[in-house]
């Protein structure tokens, strides 16, 4: 369309056709949305007011993976804890965060007695145990987001948020 557009202002190099364009073209950006404006769309379309007031949180699942389903329960616990188990072959594996320390306990890579979290899987766990999200109330934790370019998703335009940690790691 805007193509089109163009080629009609080169071609009639018409004043009324060059005033079309430019107010199409500059329309584009009327739409746009601050951060929290979308925050606060997001909240509105997911119910996270009723959440507020969740305590626990109980999850089951399946991961697919390498050709297996090995069922997965995740219970998440006010303030900021989580617990993770899952079966494979009849072998429970455990990860856990109490809200300051991690461990994890899974057979399968050789411990027979549960283990601390590497300190790159503890962050990874402890975003998982904040049952309201990283989104919610992200100044006070100490994140700051800002808006990237958005993306197509299928067929539609999608905004993208970059969320930014004090230990400067970042999520999109």
């Amino acid at each position: 369309m805007i193509k089109t557009l163009i080629e009609l202002v080169k071609k009639n190099k018409n004043i009324y056709a060059f005033l079309f364009c430019f107010c199409i073209l500059s329309s584009v950006n009327l739409n746009a949305q601050t951060v929290e404006e979308i925050i606060a769309s997001h909240f509105k379309a997911t119910g996270s007011e009723k959440l507020l007031d969740v305590q626990t949180i109980t999850t089951r699942g399946t991961l697919k993976q390498g050709g297996f389903e090995i069922p997965i329960v995740t219970f998440n616990k006010r303030p900021n804890k989580v617990k993770i188990e899952g079966l494979f072959q009849d072998v429970k594996f455990i990860e856990s965060f109490n809200g300051e320390t991690g461990w994890t306990y899974n057979p399968f890579r050789g411990n027979t007695e549960p283990v601390p979290l590497s300190a790159e899987y503890l962050e990874i766990l402890k975003d998982r145990a904040d049952i309201d999200g990283l989104l919610y109330n992200f100044t006070e934790k100490g994140y700051t987001i800002s808006l990237l370019d958005p993306v197509i998703v299928g067929d539609m335009l999608t905004d993208v948020l970059l969320l930014t940690k004090p230990d400067e790691s970042s999520i999109t």
